[in-house]
């Protein structure tokens, strides 16, 4: 969950998308591609392997956009800037 939320400010940068503005929509977009990205590694595996874990990972997703949106709320209505290191 970490790492796609470190992904998902670094794809935003890349992408040029401003935090501030972005909508749910395009949210939800970027967690769904960071997610099947990283189900694609080798190591991640086991998650893709029974239907038991693919109905997790679906759990997962939507633990990770609500969290998003909450963290981009959080952003939005503060001075905090994100900054990439």
């Amino acid at each position: 969950m970490h790492d796609i939320i470190d992904s998902f400010f670094e794809r935003v940068e890349d992408l040029n998308l401003n935090i501030r503005t972005i909508d749910e929509e395009k949210t939800k977009e970027i967690i769904d591609e960071l997610i099947e990205e990283k189900l694609k590694l080798p190591r991640n595996y086991i998650f893709i392997s029974t239907a038991k874990f693919r109905a997790q990972t679906i759990k997962l997703k939507k633990l990770v956009l609500k969290a998003m949106k909450y963290i981009i709320r959080s952003i939005k209505s503060s001075e905090f800037e994100v900054l990439r290191t």
